[in-house]
């Protein structure tokens, strides 16, 4: 603490002695952006952009430090402005491009990143930025022309071929996918390693964690591939390496390890991997992908199988207690399950609380489709209030309460609240449970 003291007092001295110099307070500045102190380096990069605005190199510097804060328009007008004085600075194109990127205006994005390339075609970087921008945009044959070009350039670029081969995943052309995993694999698996599957800790022992890391995702990935392709076997090879390595995300390795043991009907082994994937991040639903597949659905498939249903629901009640954004989904399961052993009214608490803590209805409810099997669980809920209602009277308060979650499951919120008032005038006893729904009514999108 001393020496920074130190050293900045002589920060300070040479800025008393030399005012007008603009090296003293980019020096000062600097040493603020080392503190994380960045409002005051920003201020002292602006000091010395007004004691020498035709600089370029200063507006970068500020550029980097207004990105890190958020302040996105204000690099992008930094970004302008070295433009200005100097169109052939292909960074100030990257820099701005990348800022586009956050603010989701891709197509400005895309153009500078092009521009950045017209102007030095072999800017590894600018082809890396670019490509990940037409994923965004879900324009997949252009983002990989980008990742091939930057393989091109770097035949060794591991990272590359990683990259491709998810584009590859999401169009669907796995056998693509899987060579280019396997590229990626071949790359940074040192020869030294080659053997490791027959000694057991000799990875740890050659590869550098970051290294680790990287080939554990490359091994998840092309454990994706074979998923896909129906090669379950091949698929669980590739997790179990990729467990081994410490993936970075272990919760949807093993989600995905118990999905491959599942469909080869090893119910034990894909209930224990959903067990450990729920051990780790306390939900093995987690995520929205084209390759998150639905984990929740299998877990209740494989409990139905084993007749188990008393594990299913407690499972299903310790997913609830987190109450965590899939809940909805959570809800709809157990609903659907207390229906398949008769336990009805359970069923329609649980199908009464899904649409209570459903404020972007039809999102959500898009986002469940895949997780059940079968005739939809929605329209499973339907059904049961239907037969409800119809042994009721109009002048019963369930009646219109029950009329009420029927039109929130057809996302009717206006004859749901119509419903709900109406049950309130006859004397609904759970007053409360109504004001949650009319509550949540006025959020719902």
């Amino acid at each position: 603490m001393n020496n920074n003291n130190q050293t900045f007092h002589e920060l300070e001295r040479v800025i008393r002695l030399k005012p007008e110099d603009p090296i003293g307070y980019i020096n000062r500045g600097s040493y603020y952006f080392w503190r994380v102190e960045y409002e005051k380096a920003i201020a002292d990069y602006s000091k010395a952009i007004n004691l020498n605005p035709e600089n370029t190199e200063i507006y970068m510097i500020r550029v980097e430090t207004y990105y890190i804060i958020g302040d996105f328009d204000r690099a992008i007008a930094d970004c302008d402005e070295v433009i200005r004085l100097d169109p052939g600075y292909v960074s100030a194109y990257r820099w701005r491009g990348s800022a586009y990127d956050i603010k989701r205006e891709y197509d400005k994005a895309i153009a500078d990143y092009t521009e950045a390339i017209r102007l030095d075609p072999e800017c590894p970087l600018a082809y890396t930025d670019r490509a990940k921008t037409y994923e965004r945009k879900e324009e997949y044959d252009k983002a990989i022309a980008d990742y091939s070009e930057l393989i091109r350039l770097d035949p060794d670029d591991s990272e590359a071929y990683y990259d491709r081969g998810k584009v590859y995943e999401e169009k669907g052309e796995y056998d693509k996918a899987i060579a280019d995993h396997s590229e990626a694999i071949r790359l940074d698996l040192p020869e030294e390693a080659s053997s490791y599957r027959s000694r057991e800790d000799a990875s740890e022992e050659v590869l550098s964690e970051d290294m680790k890391v990287f080939v554990a995702s490359s091994y998840r990935s092309r454990g994706d591939a074979y998923y896909q392709k129906g090669e379950y076997n091949k698929a669980i090879a590739n997790y179990d390496e990729a467990i081994r390595l410490d993936c970075p995300d272990e919760v949807y390795t093993y989600r995905s390890r118990g999905d491959a043991y599942y469909q080869k009907g090893e119910y034990d082994k894909a209930i224990a991997d959903y067990d450990e994937a729920i051990r780790l991040d306390f939900l093995c639903y987690s995520g929205h992908s084209r390759y998150r597949r639905p984990s929740i659905g299998y877990v209740y498939d494989v409990y139905e199988r084993t007749r188990d249903y008393d594990s299913a629901i407690k499972g299903y009640d310790e997913v609830i207690k987190l109450n965590t954004h899939h809940v909805m989904a959570v809800y709809l399961n157990r609903g659907s399950l207390y229906m398949e052993i008769g336990d009805y009214r359970a069923a329609i608490e649980s199908f009464d609380n899904a649409v209570r803590v459903c404020p972007n209805y039809e999102t959500d409810l898009n986002d469940c489709e895949f997780v059940f099997r079968g005739m939809s669980v929605v329209e499973h809920a339907i059904q049961l209030l239907e037969s409800i209602v119809s042994n009721l009277s109009e002048s019963d308060p369930d009646y219109y309460y029950y009329t009420a979650l029927q039109s929130l499951f057809r996302n009717d919120g206006r004859s749901a609240e119509k419903a709900f008032q109406k049950a309130l005038k006859l004397g609904y006893e759970n007053r409360a449970k109504i004001g949650r729904h009319l509550e949540n009514l006025k959020n719902r999108k």
